[in-house]
């Protein structure tokens, strides 16, 4: 098991940028619909702005391996669960700032007696901000 965000599904779309209310429960309902159905583990790395309220705004997907199985949107329609940590005075830091995040998918599809089950993981690294010369530094 992996001591970061973890639960266990099937994923319909939605732009980041919602409400946290819009999210999820289950972290697995964010896993690639291809993925699933062909088996394939990943990950993405996305960028997002840190905004006024903790909340992550403006992100977009950095990188994604491998292409074409839905990695890269999976971790964007995470982004509404992601909120910056506050200070001891209780205001959020970083204000402003451009953070990373990796985001691994580990589907899992069992298949017995004419049906299938989905269900996997899901690993959500540590944010590092992002230096304005692109490298990263963890946070």
């Amino acid at each position: 098991m992996w001591p970061a965000l973890m639960l266990l599904a099937a994923a319909p779309s939605y732009s980041s940028g919602q409400p946290r209310s819009a999210c999820f429960s289950k972290l697995t309902d964010y896993l690639p619909p291809r993925a699933q159905e062909l088996n394939v583990s990943g990950f993405a790395i996305i960028h997002c702005t840190i905004g006024n309220d903790g909340s992550y705004s403006d992100c977009s997907v950095k990188s994604e391996q491998p292409t074409n199985f839905g990695f890269g949107q999976g971790a964007l329609r995470m982004a509404c669960l992601f909120k910056a940590p506050t200070g001891a005075d209780g205001k959020v830091e970083a204000i402003g700032e451009m953070i990373e995040r990796r985001i691994d998918f580990r589907p899992e599809k069992t298949c017995s007696g004419g049906g299938c089950t989905f269900g996997g993981s899901v690993k959500v690294s540590a944010p590092s901000i992002v230096a304005p010369s692109g490298d990263t530094a963890s946070k």
